[in-house]
């Protein structure tokens, strides 16, 4: 995307009466940066993928049948770039029903434009791409939180593993120090959905990984302490040499 508040268009159509004057219409609004277009949507996928073009949404006519559109979503989301896009819709004034936007919905379309669409249309286009794209990019600030604080749960309960049985910790601390780090970036960009994450993700957590033997013979008990340091060891030993 060229600017945090403008926005890259893909207009495909296979009327190139019709394209023109979508390009047209968004190129008088600001809120568009570069608006490009083709004619079939096997060359969008082609275009979109690529890494000379960068897009933000895709608009893909009404005279492309259903499936077709369906399929192309399918497609694009499957690709590295697909999951950035918003997919919008061109549709007649006259395929206002609520199953064909049901549908369309459920298939992955984001926003519709009715034609004659006017430069309000083309403004809620903008809005719907910038929640998409937010959308997309808390999902992956989730994922990577979710990811570290995992790992901060596994080096907690090593920490306090390797302290019960008066074992030095530094490796575990360090891991601990480290992970923490990573997640203060996310603390300070985004501090709700590290709020929402740590409590999904800590609430979620079983108990300690410690022995788990509760019967009375101490030395299976020493046996299976003995394993669980083992493998600590070995988790330990092989991330300082990577």
């Amino acid at each position: 995307m060229a600017t945090s508040d403008r926005y890259n268009v893909l207009i495909v159509d296979p009327d190139s009466a019709s394209r023109n004057k979508l390009k047209q219409a968004a190129m008088a609004l600001t809120t568009f940066n570069k608006v490009q277009q083709c004619n079939n949507l096997a060359e969008a996928l082609e275009k979109g993928s690529s890494n000379h073009e960068q897009y933000d949404v895709i608009v893909m006519s009404y005279r492309f049948e259903t499936d077709e559109i369906n399929q192309f979503i399918k497609e694009a989301k499957e690709t590295k770039r697909g999951e950035e896009w918003a997919f919008v819709t061109v549709l007649k004034s006259a395929d206002q029903q609520n199953e064909i936007i049901a549908n369309s919905v459920i298939s992955g379309v984001d926003g519709f434009l009715f034609e004659p669409y006017s430069a309000d249309n083309l403004r809620e286009m903008a809005e719907i791409t910038a929640k998409v794209k937010k959308q997309n990019s808390d999902k992956r600030k989730r994922v990577a939180m979710r990811l570290l604080l995992t790992e901060v749960a596994g080096h907690v309960d090593a920490l306090s593993f390797y302290r019960k049985k008066g074992r030095d910790a530094a490796k575990a601390t360090k891991k601990l120090n480290d992970a923490c780090e990573r997640l203060q970036k996310f603390k300070k960009d985004c501090f709700d959905l590290y709020i929402d994450e740590m409590i999904t993700v800590f609430a979620g957590m079983p108990p300690p990984a410690v022995a788990s033997y509760t019967g009375v013979s101490l030395r299976v008990k020493q046996r299976l302490e003995a394993k669980r340091l083992a493998q600590l060891e070995a988790e330990y030993e092989s991330e300082e040499s990577d």
